[in-house]
């Protein structure tokens, strides 16, 4: 028994050895050719830097090739203008977009994703079927690889992505603003489907006011503030701050102000700080008192940047409330 457990472990030792070398020798043969492959790199990038419109003669002969390429011009592409984002894209469509399908059709798990990143970094429109069968199989069942597959189906702008959107709700609500930015500025076909749809794309739709311009923009801010669901008309309040020139007329957001949901009261505060609207300091004045502590921030704040040094002084001695009271004095020193 003895002599058994002794032959037992000398041949698992002798298997170790064997994984650890096979291991070193792998590591070596893969780093000499990595020096290779970032030689024949150099010779694309260089192309990109340049006016040159001919594509370099070039031939990837293996998968790992495929996959350190795919990988260095993914890191290099973030720094790129989008003019030579645009050639990157050209020569990744030549010469990853073989390997990178197969990935994507034949490949584990891991490979598939790694791929989808690959072709969302590059913006490789060739891998548009095969990204889409992905996210069809994986949709309901993977979660982040239907995601993934979905981002980088609309980094091309394809809309077969979009149409998924507008008809699942279980996505969580940052995918879809996520999603929409990619889209933007939408056509006004689509941004009326958007709208449509369900909450979470309209809430998605109007925080994308936040970074683009979008037809349809003053009617779509209109109807999102008269919305009855609250997070939409939380987004609109958010754009507006940003977006002063598409605020409403004077009296507009009294509603907000007088809202039974104290996060439309702080965010109507906020931005009448924002947009300097003085003839609302009584209202900010009662918000001082209110019970919620981010609704006195906001009011505080607001009424701080509205008032001047003797009508700060006068307010501070007439709010009875010594919350209000000490956050209106917070602020004064803020801004001292």
């Amino acid at each position: 028994m003895l002599v058994a457990i002794t032959v037992t472990l000398f041949v698992l030792q002798i298997l170790l050895w064997m994984s650890i070398a096979i291991k070193r020798m792998w590591e070596k043969w893969l780093a000499t050719r990595e020096a290779e492959w970032k030689k024949r790199l150099q010779a694309l990038l260089d192309f990109v830097q340049q006016s040159e419109t001919a594509l370099p003669r070039y031939k990837i002969r293996k998968r790992h090739e495929a996959l350190f390429m795919a990988r260095e011009l993914s890191k290099t592409v973030r720094e790129m203008t989008p003019q030579m984002r645009r050639k990157v894209g050209y020569v990744a469509d030549h010469l990853l977009s073989p390997w990178l399908g197969q990935e994507l059709e034949r490949g584990r798990w891991a490979s598939k994703l790694n791929a989808l990143y690959y072709m969302e970094d590059l913006g490789l429109k060739s891998l548009a079927d095969q990204a889409w069968r992905v996210a069809q199989s994986a949709h309901g069942q993977d979660d982040q690889l239907a995601e993934q597959a979905l981002r980088a189906l609309a980094k091309i702008k394809d809309h077969r992505a979009l149409a998924i959107l507008l008809r699942d709700e279980h996505f969580p609500p940052y995918f879809y603003l996520d999603l929409l930015r990619r889209y933007s500025p939408l056509h006004l076909s689509d941004l009326k489907r958007v709208w449509n749809s369900h909450a979470k794309m309209r809430r998605g739709l109007v925080l994308t006011l936040l970074e683009h311009q979008q037809p349809w923009e003053q009617e779509l801010l209109r109807q999102a503030m008269d919305s009855e669901e609250l997070d939409i008309r939380l987004a609109a309040l958010k754009v507006l701050a940003t977006r002063p020139e598409l605020c409403p007329p004077h009296g507009q957001l009294d509603r907000f102000l007088h809202s039974p949901h104290w996060q439309e009261q702080a965010r109507a505060a906020y931005l009448i700080g924002q947009l300097g609207w003085d003839h609302y300091l009584p209202d900010l004045v009662t918000l001082l008192q209110h019970k919620m502590w981010w609704v006195r921030y906001r009011a505080g704040e607001a009424l701080v940047k509205l008032m001047d040094a003797a009508e700060q002084s006068y307010w501070s001695s007439r709010v009875t409330d010594r919350y209000g009271r000490d956050m209106l004095q917070h602020w004064i020193t803020v801004y001292r």
